[in-house]
């Protein structure tokens, strides 16, 4: 099988596995992983000051999120009738 898959590059052998209806994906590094434009829009990847890159937090709550924006959250009902013409 090895030398099989040799003939292909990844991307070659994962159209083929979709056109047959194989579900299948390329398994990515770390550095193609952290370009994704997923785990750029959640702020999952922050870079310092000093130029270094560091994870974000996956935890978005309260007072602070990944983003690093401090922002006190909503009073309640404070959004709620936004919220609810959401739902119309």
């Amino acid at each position: 099988m090895q030398n099989v898959l040799k003939t292909k590059s990844a991307t070659e052998w994962n159209e083929i596995l979709h056109k047959a209806g194989v579900p299948a994906g390329l398994v990515l590094n770390v550095d193609k992983t952290r370009r994704l434009d997923q785990i750029i829009d959640r702020g999952m990847v922050k870079t310092l000051p000093d130029g270094n890159e560091v994870l974000g937090s996956p935890l978005k709550y309260g007072t602070w999120n990944s983003y690093g924006l401090q922002k006190d959250a909503s009073k309640l009902n404070e959004q709620g009738e936004q919220i609810r013409k959401e739902f119309e």
